[in-house]
This record gives C-alpha cells, sequence and structure tokens, in this order.
C-alpha cells in the first residue's frame, strides 16, 4: 500500500512539473535566490546593528561608571568643601572678633591718651598759676614726650657751684610742692643740669659737674619732701651733668639756659601699659 502511495505521489509530481513551463520555472528560482540574498544581507547588517548596540551599550555602561565615579567624587570635594568653607568661615569669625577686641582696645589706649594729654595741660595751668610770682626767667612750664617739666633756672635756686637753695627758690618749691600733694598720683623726677664749664677750685668739694647735677637735685627731693611733705616714693632724684643742654655753644646765656633743675612730672599711665599688653 505505501509503495502504491508513493508512485500516485511521484506520478502526480512528474504531472505538475510538465505543467510548469521552464521559463517560469527559472523566473521562480531567481526570484529565490534574490530573496535569499536579501535575507543574507539583512541578516549580515542585523549582525552588524547587533554588534553596533552592544559597543554602544559597552561604551554607556563605561560612560555610566565614569559618570558614577565622578558624582562620588564631586560629592566628595563637595563635603570636603563645605568642611573647609566652615573652618575657614570659624577662622573669619574669630580673626574678625579678635580685630574687633584689638579695635576697642586701640580706641580705649587713644581715649587714655586724650585724657593724659587733658590732664597735663591742666596740670601745666595749675602749676603756671601757682607761681605766678615766680622771678620772670627762673620759671618754664611746658609739656614734652607726654610729660610735664618744670623747669627753675639757677638763677631762681642756686648760687655758681652751690648746693644752696637760695630763699626764693625754695619759696617757689613750697608753691610746686602744694600742687604735687594735689595730685598723688603723678611720679616726680627731679633732674640736676649744669653747663660745660669744669668745677673750680673753690667748689673742690665737688668731684666733677656730675657730682654738683646729682647734689642740686638731691637738695631739692629733700626740700620738698621734707617742708613740702610730698610723697618721698613719687620722687628720684638724678643728675644729667651737662650732657642735655637745652643750648649748646659757650655763650655765657647759652650756659646760663643750661644750668638748671627740672622737675619732670609724668602721670601714672601703668593702665596703659596694661592695654598695651592685652
Amino acid at each position: 500500500m505505501r509503495i502504491i502511495n508513493r508512485i500516485i505521489l511521484f506520478l502526480i509530481v512528474v504531472l505538475m512539473i510538465s505543467c510548469v513551463s521552464q521559463g517560469t520555472y527559472d523566473e521562480m528560482v531567481g526570484e529565490r535566490n534574490i530573496t535569499l540574498q536579501k535575507n543574507d544581507s539583512l541578516n549580515s547588517i542585523i549582525r552588524n546593528l547587533n554588534s553596533t548596540i552592544l559597543n554602544k551599550n559597552l561604551e554607556i555602561n563605561n560612560l555610566q561608571n565614569e559618570f558614577k565615579t565622578l558624582k562620588e567624587n564631586y560629592e566628595s570635594l563637595k563635603e570636603n568643601a563645605s568642611s573647609g568653607a566652615l573652618n575657614m568661615i570659624s577662622k573669619l569669625e574669630e580673626l574678625q572678633k579678635d580685630i574687633v577686641e584689638r579695635e576697642k582696645r586701640i580706641e580705649e589706649i587713644k581715649r587714655k591718651l586724650d585724657e593724659r594729654d587733658r590732664f597735663l595741660n591742666s596740670l601745666r595751668e595749675r602749676i603756671t598759676k601757682a607761681m605766678e610770682g615766680v622771678e620772670e626767667g627762673g620759671l618754664s612750664v611746658y609739656i614734652k614726650d607726654s610729660k610735664l617739666y618744670v623747669s627753675l633756672s639757677n638763677k631762681l635756686l642756686f648760687k655758681t657751684g652751690s648746693t644752696i637753695i637760695d630763699q626764693k627758690g625754695l619759696e617757689a618749691l613750697l608753691q610746686l610742692a602744694n600742687v604735687l600733694n594735689q595730685q598723688p598720683d603723678i611720679n616726680v623726677l627731679v633732674e640736676g643740669h649744669t653747663d660745660n664749664q669744669p668745677i673750680t677750685a673753690q667748689s673742690g668739694k665737688y668731684k666733677d659737674n656730675w657730682d654738683l647735677s646729682v647734689m642740686r637735685a638731691t637738695e631739692v627731693v629733700r626740700f620738698i619732701t621734707n617742708e613740702g611733705k610730698v610723697d618721698p616714693k613719687r620722687i628720684i632724684a638724678s643728675g644729667r651733668s651737662e650732657f642735655s643742654p637745652i643750648e649748646g655753644g659757650d655763650a655765657p646765656e647759652a650756659r646760663a639756659k643750661n644750668r638748671r633743675t627740672e622737675v619732670i612730672l609724668t602721670p601714672n599711665i601703668d593702665i596703659l601699659y596694661d592695654l598695651f599688653n592685652k
């Protein structure tokens, strides 16, 4: 039965083939070949596209990884930058506070200096008024280097080569002592000054002008503390000999100006030192 079926099927195929012309057959074969070629081309294109897609996916993946790394670095930098910025802001705030404090101290120093200057000017006026009766040319009151100088000429205080204070000099020193006692916060330095002439033979009890200048200062200090009742703890006696002249030269007028005793008054400025040292 199977053999008969195969024979019948073969005969049918032969009949069908015999019914199609050679030209139609060739045309069908050609179309098939063209279709196969197109299919091959499409497959090639698809393979190329798949390869391209794979490469692009790899590139995208690499870019995503790179982006992720950059983002992590950015966040880290951002965090560090914020920390650094906060630290800098903190330092700037501390610096600003320090600047404000320093400005306050400077303003306080200026205020104290202004107070000192006003005080010295007021004291100069008081001393000048208190010693109005002093012989003309015997007294000079002035401010220099933030100190008040009361300069008493030797014409007012001492005879040549002597350390004994004249009567008119004693009266002037008592007037000065009265003002000093009203200002217990003032430090007092008494400086003796001579001219540049050597000690004469009759003044042989003094070794030199150093000795003479110091002894004259000591006599003034002794009088204003004993008779004028000025606190001796406030006073220093010193001598400058001939080495701090008011006027140079050997003219008699210049030498007369240089022979003097200066009472130098300095306000207590400890508070200024404290402000400077803060």
